[in-house]
């Protein structure tokens, strides 16, 4: 924009300079549960649509770290709420130290795979709802 103000030049924004349209909420959720999945493959990250959120700020190189980065910070404010500090360890078991079955993850939970589900479910959820919150400015990214 200071180049364009400099030299009077005129007309639409080169494409370059635009950053995508913002994710509507379905989007986001959905950039989310794919980004779950690929969370141990940092280069598959790094083609996610939510790295051009307000979750990921750094260098073009390190988007996929970034947005892992993120989504752990996510996962440890779902596991510091009070109200059900499981679900923090439900996203643990099967994103971030993934047992190789949801089966086996409800067995090291001790809790009945039905629970597990349930929890599950919910606690993908609370991540989501905390992600799309530091979206959209009502809370700050962490610094971890």
């Amino acid at each position: 924009m200071a180049e364009r103000e400099l030299t009077g030049e005129q007309g639409p924004i080169p494409a370059e300079l635009q950053r995508p349209a913002p994710l509507s909420r379905p989007q986001f959720d959905e950039a989310v549960r794919a980004a779950l999945r690929d969370l141990a493959r940092p280069d598959r990250l790094g083609d996610n649509p939510l790295t051009d959120t307000r979750l990921v700020t750094g260098d073009a190189d390190r988007l996929g770290t970034e947005l892992r980065q993120a989504i752990l910070a996510g996962i440890g404010r779902v596991g510091e709420q009070q109200r059900n500090p499981t679900l923090g360890r439900v996203l643990d078991r099967t994103f971030v130290h993934p047992a190789p079955t949801q089966e086996a993850a409800a067995q090291v939970l001790d809790l009945p795979f039905s629970t597990y589900r349930r929890h599950l479910a919910r606690a993908i959820d609370e991540l989501t709802d905390v992600l799309w919150s530091v979206e959209i400015g009502q809370l700050q990214p962490s610094a971890d």
